[in-house]
């Protein structure tokens, strides 16, 4: 209804509920898949930090769950933020994405992520 108005915030406000409701009923890919269609619709309304912040609430859902899956859309998250000088929720990303990089096993992975936290500091001073 709200996507056919044209009012794609709220539409992506609908997704989120239905990103939560898949995740409560166990159904994480379902959760996954809504919450980055939710991300997507935030963006194109114009609210980047609403839909970084969706995004890193689909993440947290695959974390324990599918941690690759939870890389990959941490890294969607970071290039968002990263596109709008968000550093300290680029920071957070970055974390997140190393903890996740060190559990899996993936060291020159998790090296890199904190070369670029490294930078990301680097440019704040």
């Amino acid at each position: 209804m709200h996507l056919s108005c044209g009012n794609l915030f709220h539409a992506a406000k609908c997704r989120e509920e239905a990103a939560m409701l898949s995740k409560d009923m166990g159904d994480m890919d379902g959760a996954k898949k809504y919450m980055e269609l939710a991300a997507d619709g935030y963006a194109e309304s114009g609210s980047s930090d609403t839909s970084a912040m969706a995004l890193n609430k689909a993440a947290s859902f695959l974390e324990n769950t599918d941690p690759e899956k939870a890389i990959q859309v941490y890294n969607k998250a970071l290039t968002m933020v990263q596109q709008t000088d968000r550093i300290r929720m680029a920071e957070e990303f970055l974390n997140r994405l190393t903890r996740l990089y060190l559990k899996l096993e993936k060291y020159s992975d998790a090296i890199r992520t904190l070369d670029d936290q490294v930078d990301k500091y680097m440019d704040l001073k």
